[in-house]
């Protein structure tokens, strides 16, 4: 019988579990992709090189061969991934899953993964990148990254990152992103065809476990009288997380927001940067903002697996606050695996260039100023909190779209245009 295998490499969650990676969400990510494009077709086999958790471990989970032998900032990483594709030479498929954070915070070993990729085309293989962020300009995340003040340096960033995403483009069979705008950016950025980059969109779980609201508030000890807004995932600058903090605590306490509205967030910090100096600086300030506005925001940190269902049942509104659109939203595609009303900044209007997103929004009548508020100041936020504060019925019209957005991209179809993008 003829098997498919394809090579994946990638964080993966801890053994039996789907979200329990404390360092990266792209480990999830990675292992929904595999269940959903076995379910395509079950003959493919899949040998997974994974993140070391605790120590060096090779392992059968599902009939997958997983392999942990890399460690993040480790110097050998390559190597040790070089070793398990070689003991595999008839697997002639690598899926790739790629981004800055997945190896840690040494940045050189980023610099290599295109002459990796480079080296694994040479030996016969076929490389499809899933490109898991853009950044068109160091601009986006100069506060990030602590480069606004000199332009020479920005220069530099530019002028890197253009030919880091170009050689990993073009090295790559194909390139998987999961927006229209993303790959708009890339082919106009880097001047790429646009057949070598394929949209597909991020997947949505359908088999969430959907708890009564009452009944997970019970759970969590959140009244039942208050109108919760949640923020789900790790706090980091590019998500706006720190700007959410002090525009709610703001609105709060000058009384432009009810009392009974509360904000949740559900998350906790990077544990892939915390070693970086300027990532620890904005660690401490978002931790003190969280102490002084801890009146009307809870601060919950890690949320493990078995209660990320509760909280999500738990909240009336998803907020996604993000000062720059360089990826698509793990914390996204949860909203819409509960059927959850959700508000976007200004800065994720791309995402209304997919085709789903746009037919879900007209079928249901949805205007683009009842989903995505001004990130940049509190007055737009404000307004639209009170909108659906008052208003039931629209809150119900926007749960709508994430109804019909998860018809759309439950991970059986995604599944699928994976599958028939690599085999």
């Amino acid at each position: 019988m003829n098997q498919n295998k394809l090579i994946v490499i990638s964080p993966y969650p801890p053994r039996n579990s789907l979200h329990g990676s404390k360092y990266s969400a792209i480990a999830s990510y990675a292992k929904n992709t595999i269940n959903s494009i076995r379910k395509s077709n079950q003959k493919t086999q899949f040998i997974v090189i994974a993140d070391i958790l605790d120590e060096k471990e090779i392992y059968k989970e599902n009939g997958d061969i997983v392999c942990r032998v890399w460690r993040r900032n480790s110097p050998s990483i390559f190597f040790e991934i070089l070793k398990i594709i070689l003991q595999n030479a008839k697997s002639k498929k690598v899926l790739f899953e790629f981004e800055f954070g997945m190896f840690g915070g040494n940045k050189i070993l980023i610099l290599i993964a295109p002459f990796f990729l480079l080296l694994l085309r040479i030996l016969g293989k076929e490389v499809y990148l899933v490109n898991h962020s853009f950044i068109s300009s160091s601009q986006e995340v100069s506060v990030q990254l602590e480069i606004g003040k000199s332009r020479f340096i920005m220069r530099f960033y530019d002028i890197g990152l253009k030919i880091l995403y170009l050689l990993l483009v073009r090295i790559s069979d194909k390139t998987i992103v999961f927006e229209e705008s993303m790959k708009s950016n890339m082919v106009k950025s880097l001047k790429v065809s646009r057949d070598k980059i394929v949209v597909i969109p991020h997947g949505v779980e359908d088999n969430r476990k959907i708890i009564d609201k009452a009944l997970a508030r019970e759970k969590l000890n959140i009244p039942q009288d208050e109108f919760i807004i949640l923020c789900f995932g790790f706090l980091i600058w590019y998500k706006g997380s720190d700007w959410l903090i002090d525009t709610f605590s703001d609105l709060s306490t000058k009384g432009e927001i009810s009392s009974k509205i509360r904000l949740i967030m559900a998350g906790d910090f990077s544990k892939i940067h915390r070693k970086d100096k300027i990532y620890q600086k904005y660690v401490v300030e978002t931790e003190n903002k969280l102490r002084r506005s801890r009146e009307h925001i809870e601060f919950t940190g890690f949320i493990p697996e078995d209660r990320i269902d509760l909280y999500f049942s738990a909240a009336d509104l998803i907020i996604l606050p993000h000062r720059v659109l360089i990826s698509a939203s793990g914390p996204f595609s949860f909203a819409i695996s509960h059927k959850k009303p959700f508000i976007l900044s200004s800065a994720l209007n791309g995402y209304a260039l997919n085709k789903d997103f746009r037919t879900s929004m007209h079928v249901n009548n949805i205007h683009e100023d009842e989903v995505f508020f001004d990130g940049r100041g509190e007055k737009d936020l404000g307004k639209l909190i009170n909108y659906y504060y008052s208003r039931p019925e629209s809150l119900k019209k926007l749960s709508n779209l994430s109804v019909n957005l998860l018809s759309e991209r439950a991970w059986f179809r995604i599944g699928r245009k994976y599958y028939e993008t690599i085999f």
